[in-house]
């Protein structure tokens, strides 16, 4: 095929609008009719360049998305039939109620017919309004939900979780009725029983016997997010896993946004409306679906569980305190697979601040809300569920959607412990990061295998079809203690969208107070460093020793002078050991700030960017608008010529066509506007985060700079004192020889 823009420059302005219209979608779930917008661009193409393959012309990735959206129609249009038999709606009362976006969703279509079969529309209805109504209105949103959606498939997902243990409690409560029917009619007291069916009962009616009906509680399982697990029950019956506390907690912390942290734009083989959207909390996995609507196990609801902050056991004192100062370091800790305490945190902002807490594991829903804050272009950072690690070869039938980033950052959580993939899509590297890792070159066998089909994954992208992988460890921090791998992969998160190196240490615990003021935007007070410091070095120090004018008097001396320098040793050493760690805590709290510092710049760079895109758009907006009233006013005097003049009759449909292209550039324009602005609100609210974050650390800079500073001035007035404390006892000792000598005792 020819050169594009020359391509181009053949088509009409109608067909470039259409094809234009094609390549520049972003977000194919906003697009129930794309199917029908190529098939009418393809016909026009093909009348206009006939010697043209339309397929080639738009490129594999776009045809292909647009057979899978095709086939993703036809996929769920036998639910759909469903769904509008047993609810009596036609195809406009679905969109009506639902949308049309979410006619070609699966995820949503699913769930949404297990519903009907259920309860009522008016009744499952209300249930998914209040919970949209509860999605949107929340502010710690999990990733890849976006709060603008009017609908979203966790919607549907939720209220039948929701809805499900009701109609189960309905009917065993009316079997219950039935079985007493059954034992009376045996002994003789038999009532008739109507042989109509069975009244479907509102959702009213059911929650009065909720309160009878036990309420299903965790069971043992692989780990998958609530929504996840509810459709892979659907999916496959015979591999049906169970839901713990852990399956809730691990795989999925998904808040914020905060739908632009983490992938919310992966695309899933064989769902590619839904997949490009990202708007299922973990759905990653697309396996073969059963169309049947079986029976699934009630879910236990995130918010239910125990909301007490978990607590590992402590190897050794996180802070450097004196009651801590004169024990032995303790070695570090081994590379092993630790066990996770089994009370996790709600998936909520209040849980997520509970595992930042001190000596508590970091949920996944804590760690997506401090990467939202630290956003940074050219970065993507994959939602950790993702990737199996016990399972990488479902990798397989995964695909990511991957715009213009440069970097992916992969976290991996394998038995409770958290670790980071950093994959350049320009040079091939890719590097495993692990705080528990030895310091040497080889990886493990099992991250080998994940690196390997991870790697396999991206490269059925024809854009890194050809890119050469290279695995390597990668030098963090090394943590001691079993809880803070969740703060050490954040903080090597946080060092590579800085382009800064490693830091060989770092401070765990300010860490997480940084962190737990960036994810609320506000300055938590730093703990006082100013604990009392002994004034002198002989503080408690008897320094009366025995003068007898005997030899033994002599000998007594000589051991109190020996234990005083014993004291005087250990308070010395002491001092020197509180001087070095406050220093440690110094370099920490100054290499956070830098940090902070950067991140903090990158946002000034952004709204200055943003500044500078609104400018050009308004400039665009005003051209467009200018052109638009011009053709309005060309054809309304066009309009006044009498007939029987010379204007060509083409010219006005000609004309018109302009006036709806600049009617489409107005609009593009203002939508560009708006998505800048929201840019722009979304950039300052990361910045007041930022600043609570960095005032953190500028408050422990200040406050060890002042530890420091009085440890040195201690320190020196302590070898002062002690020089003169040894000159006085040396004059004690010669005035003790001459009283002996006085006495006789001993010789000349």
């Amino acid at each position: 095929m020819g050169d594009g823009v020359d391509v181009e420059d053949r088509m009409s302005a109608d067909l470039r609008h259409r094809v234009r219209g094609l390549q520049e979608r972003e977000d194919i779930i906003n697009s129930w009719d794309l199917d029908k917008e190529y098939d009418e661009a393809k016909a026009l193409f093909q009348r206009e360049l006939p010697k043209l393959d339309f397929d080639e012309y738009l490129g594999p990735s776009l045809v292909k998305i647009v057979n899978e959206c095709r086939q993703s129609k036809i996929r769920c249009e036998p639910k759909l039939r469903e769904i509008q038999k047993r609810w009596n709606l036609d195809r406009n009362g679905f969109i009506q109620h639902f949308g049309k976006d979410m006619a070609s969703s699966y995820r949503f279509v699913s769930p949404l017919l297990q519903i009907a079969q259920i309860t009522a529309l008016t009744d499952a209805f209300a249930v998914m309004d209040r919970i949209r109504q509860e999605r949107m209105t929340r502010r710690e949103t999990r990733a890849g939900v976006s709060m603008r959606k009017p609908w979203q498939p966790c919607d549907a997902t939720k209220a039948l979780a929701e809805l499900r243990p009701l109609h189960e409690g309905s009917l065993a409560q009316q079997s219950g009725l039935k079985t007493q029917k059954r034992r009376r009619g045996e002994l003789g007291d038999e009532e008739p029983v109507s042989s109509a069916p069975e009244k479907r009962k509102s959702a009213t009616q059911i929650a009065q016997s909720r309160s009878r009906t036990p309420t299903p509680g965790p069971v043992e399982g692989r780990i998958l997010s609530p929504l996840r697990l509810l459709q892979a029950a659907e999916e496959n019956e015979d591999d049906r896993g169970s839901l713990t506390e852990q399956d809730i907690e691990h795989p999925r912390c998904q808040v914020q946004q905060l739908s632009d942290i983490v992938d919310d734009s992966t695309q899933y083989l064989g769902d590619a409306v839904d997949g490009a959207s990202g708007h299922a909390l973990d759905d990653y996995t697309i396996a073969s679906v059963d169309e049947s609507t079986s029976q699934v196990a009630p879910l236990l609801k995130p918010e239910s569980l125990d909301t007490e902050p978990l607590t590992p056991p402590q190897t050794h004192p996180d802070s450097f305190s004196p009651e801590s100062q004169d024990s032995a370091p303790l070695p570090l800790l081994e590379p092993q697979l630790m066990p996770l305490a089994s009370s996790i945190p709600p998936t909520t902002l209040a849980g997520a601040l509970s595992s930042l807490a001190d000596g508590t594991w970091v949920s996944a829903t804590a760690i997506d809300l401090v990467l939202d804050v630290f956003r940074t272009e050219g970065f993507r950072v994959v939602d950790n569920t993702f990737v199996n690690v016990a399972k990488p070869a479902e990798l397989g039938s995964k695909r990511l959607r991957i715009k213009a980033e440069s970097v992916l950052i992969q976290r991996l959580l394998d038995s409770d412990h958290w670790t980071v993939l950093f994959i350049n899509l320009e040079t091939g590297a890719v590097e495993y990061a692990d705080s528990l890792r030895q310091h040497d070159s080889t990886l493990p066998a099992k991250i080998q295998s994940v690196l390997e089909h991870y790697t396999a994954c991206l490269s059925s992208d024809d854009r890194f079809r050809h890119v050469q992988w290279k695995f390597t460890a990668q030098d963090c921090a090394r943590q001691d203690n079993a809880s803070d791998c969740g703060i050490y992969m954040l903080v090597a998160i946080l060092y590579r969208m800085a382009y800064l190196p490693q830091p060989e240490t770092i401070d765990a615990g300010l860490w997480r107070k940084i962190f737990r003021s960036a994810i609320t935007a506000k300055s938590v007070s730093a703990e006082s460093t100013n604990s009392p410091l002994n004034s002198s070095v002989l503080d408690g120090v008897s320094l009366h020793g025995s003068l007898c004018h005997d030899v033994s008097g002599l000998d007594a001396l000589s051991r109190h002078f020996a234990h005083i320098s014993t004291l005087v040793d250990k308070r010395i050493a002491k001092t020197e050991r509180d001087l070095q760690h406050a220093n440690q805590k110094l370099r920490h709290s100054q290499d956070a700030s830098v940090l902070l510092s950067r991140f903090l710049e990158n946002s000034e760079n952004v709204l200055h960017q943003v500044a500078a895109e609104k400018d050009s758009k308004n400039t665009l907006l005003g051209f467009y608008k200018h052109m638009q009233n011009h053709l309005e006013e060309f054809l309304r005097d066009a309009s006044l010529y009498p007939p029987g003049t010379d204007r060509p009759p083409e010219l006005g449909e000609a004309m018109r066509q302009y006036q709806e292209l600049s009617i489409q550039g107005v609009e593009k324009a203002a939508a560009g506007m708006e998505h800048l602005l929201r840019k722009a609100t979304d950039t300052h609210r990361r910045q007041d985060a930022l600043r609570a974050a960095k005032h953190i650390a500028e408050a422990e800079k200040m406050a060890w700079t002042t530890r420091v500073t009085r440890l040195e001035e201690l320190a020196k007035a302590l070898a002062m004192e002690l020089h003169a404390f040894y000159t006085a006892q040396i004059e004690l000792g010669q005035k003790g020889l001459e009283n002996l000598r006085d006495s006789g005792l001993i010789g000349l």
